[in-house]
């Protein structure tokens, strides 16, 4: 089981970095102590956004993400509202087996993409995206040839076969009846969950150390609970 996020070894982990992959590593080893980075690297993709999903309802105790987007309809851009449960959400987390499909020159067989792809990806070239993409599917190729072209039907394959990588909900708009389907970048929202979960302690700590002297691990450890109420006799 994860631990919540919120101690004070949590408080040096930088939001702000660039290398996306790297950040995800780290809060895993850190709040599912029983692996390490390097046991993460090697998870997929799909494994490692469940992970964060539970961090994220471990220190939330909440059931569900409750997220807004907007219509895409043209004059319409009404905000749309809905749930997604958490517990479904991990249901969706896709087996380690390999991802099979028949292209025009025979069929071809990928491994699912890991925490170590993705390292490895930043370091490809930056060339066109057709060029990248292909790149990147002859890195998990395990049985067959990837033709010219083929680079959109391996992608659609991947994606389907991990639900939590690339998903998706279809929403229907209140106000125009516009149904559409919402990207939801699922391990970026559970990062800003617990950046949100981050900038609270610190300004908890803040409010803290400046009122009564005490430090920071001191702080940190108090119940999360505990904080709140003397945060409240602090600000009234």
């Amino acid at each position: 089981m994860p631990r919540a996020f919120g101690t004070t070894a949590d408080l040096a982990i930088d939001f702000a970095g660039a290398n996306r992959p790297a950040l995800v590593t780290q809060i895993l080893a850190h709040c599912l102590p029983a692996q390490n980075d390097a046991h993460w690297w090697q998870r997929t993709v799909s494994e490692r956004t469940a992970g964060l999903l539970r961090v994220v309802s471990e220190c939330e105790e909440q059931s569900s993400l409750s997220l807004q987007a907007r219509c895409p309809a043209p004059q319409c851009a009404e905000l749309l509202a809905f749930e997604l449960p958490l517990e479904d959400l991990l249901a969706l987390a896709a087996p380690t087996g390999s991802v099979e499909l028949s292209l025009p020159g025979g069929g071809v067989r990928l491994r699912r993409p890991t925490g170590d792809d993705l390292r490895q990806w930043r370091q490809l070239p930056t060339a066109d995206h057709r060029s990248l993409m292909r790149a990147m599917m002859q890195t998990l190729l395990l049985e067959g040839d990837i033709g010219d072209g083929d680079e959109a039907a391996l992608r659609r394959a991947l994606s389907d076969a991990d639900p939590l990588v690339a998903f998706a909900v279809d929403c229907q708009c209140p106000a125009c009846g516009t149904t559409s389907e919402v990207e939801v970048d699922l391990e970026n929202i559970a990062l800003q969950r617990l950046r949100l979960r981050q900038d609270a302690l610190l300004r908890e700590i803040h409010l803290l150390a400046s009122r009564y002297g005490w430090s920071e691990d001191a702080i940190a450890a108090l119940p999360a609970a505990r904080r709140a109420r003397y945060v409240a006799l602090i600000e009234n």
